[in-house]
């Protein structure tokens, strides 16, 4: 019998800026590892291979397995493949309570099996759970899965939690399994860059590009992390990756943001626009609203900044930035709304705290705009905006 493993499509990373929020972390390529085990002989040859075959229709293989499972030929750990082989389809379509549900009965039914195990690590990540899946993972390679891609994985969910030493780790065993493996330097670049070496994430990116350089992604990475350097050659990677795949909704945002460090409000906007005509950008609606905000046209840059929060409703720097315009167009209540929830879900972040604490002050309450400002100084005593604004309306 064979199994197949289920590679994760999206490993998430969120970075969040005040104007932008930014990147996925790269999809990695669906492709089934299969062993062979003697189970299969007692069930019909085409069901079998329907099942078993990673490449399958997911609708097809789910009612192949189905069927397997029902007749009750196979038992312990050659049922159990029939499960795993089910759950994978299930991942494929997305559907991981399902996944998971075939995977624990996998797991009952063969323990040391370390396919199941990294197959439930998946599920348990697409559903968000990333203790869990960094559990399974682990216990996949406890017994004995030498698969790089679950050490690229479980380096991705390390990342997540901004354990780049951990990452690291990760990614430099899925690199010496795989030496070729560009995905795996380009992965291992973004932690190096996101620990703040820059040389060795360059070094990766440039690895990475070299190994599979038309990947669209890679220079948006590597523009991305020159950005903070040299914002011509971050260009330059941006402009590539626009070539490479012109509906690249991200380049273009990131493109857009670098126009508008270099004060090209027009460029900026004009990539904003296509980004959200690609696929409606959150990250796009919100720094085209900034565009606007600055312009003062606050109206359309607070419509910009309900399209931005009606699609992540809990994005602090999308309320934020609404609540400010909210201030600066005169409806006090509206922006200290926003103000509070972005707050409540940043509730450390000193430039909300201060720009509260100034919308009060606008508003003459001036206990509360006391409060911010104090609350502001226990965070970071040299807070510049706290301290003036503690002058103004007294300690």
């Amino acid at each position: 019998m064979m199994t197949s493993r289920y590679r994760s499509r999206t490993a998430r990373l969120t970075v969040s800026l005040v104007v932008t929020i930014g990147s996925i972390w790269p999809a990695t390529a669906q492709t089934p590892r299969v062993t062979k085990t003697p189970a299969a002989k007692s069930a019909p040859a085409n069901e079998r291979s329907v099942c078993l075959d990673g490449n399958s229709a997911p609708d097809a293989a789910i009612a192949a397995c189905s069927r397997l499972i029902a007749a009750d030929k196979a038992a312990g750990a050659d049922l159990g493949t029939f499960y795993n082989q089910r759950a994978v389809a299930w991942l494929r379509k997305s559907q991981f309570d399902r996944a998971l549900e075939d995977l624990n009965m996998a797991i009952k039914l063969d323990p040391k099996s370390a396919t199941a195990f990294a197959n439930r690590g998946y599920a348990f990540d697409g559903m968000d759970d990333v203790d869990h899946a960094i559990a399974d993972f682990d216990e996949a390679i406890r017994l004995g899965d030498s698969e790089p891609h679950v050490f690229d994985q479980r380096g991705a969910l390390w990342f997540g939690k901004e354990d780049y030493d951990r990452a690291i780790a990760d990614f430099n065993e899925a690199i010496r399994r795989q030496p070729g493996w560009a995905r795996a330097y380009e992965h291992r670049a973004r932690a190096f860059d996101a620990k703040g070496d820059f040389n060795r994430a360059m070094a990766d990116y440039d690895q990475a590009i070299k190994l599979d350089a038309r990947n669209a992604a890679f220079y948006l990475h590597r523009g991305e992390a020159w950005a903070t350097k040299d914002l011509n050659r971050s260009m330059t990677d941006l402009n590539q990756a626009i070539r490479l795949n012109p509906n690249y909704s991200d380049a273009y945002q990131l493109r857009g943001n670098l126009w508008k460090a270099k004060q090209d409000l027009d460029r900026a906007f004009a990539d904003y626009n296509e980004a959200i005509r690609i696929d409606g950008n959150p990250s796009s609606f919100n720094s085209r609203g900034y565009i606007w905000y600055i312009k003062k046209n606050y109206d359309r840059a607070i419509a910009d900044y309900n399209e931005a929060v009606s699609r992540v409703p809990r994005n602090p720097f999308f309320l934020y930035n609404r609540g400010l315009a909210w201030r600066d167009k005169g409806d006090l209540k509206k922006a200290i709304a926003d103000l509070d929830a972005a707050i409540g879900l940043l509730p450390n972040n000193t430039q909300f705290l201060t720009s509260r604490a100034f919308t009060h002050e606008v508003a003459n309450d001036f206990v509360k705009s006391r409060a911010d400002y104090n609350a502001a100084l226990a965070i970071n005593p040299k807070d510049r905006a706290a301290i003036e604004g503690l002058r103004r309306v007294g300690q």
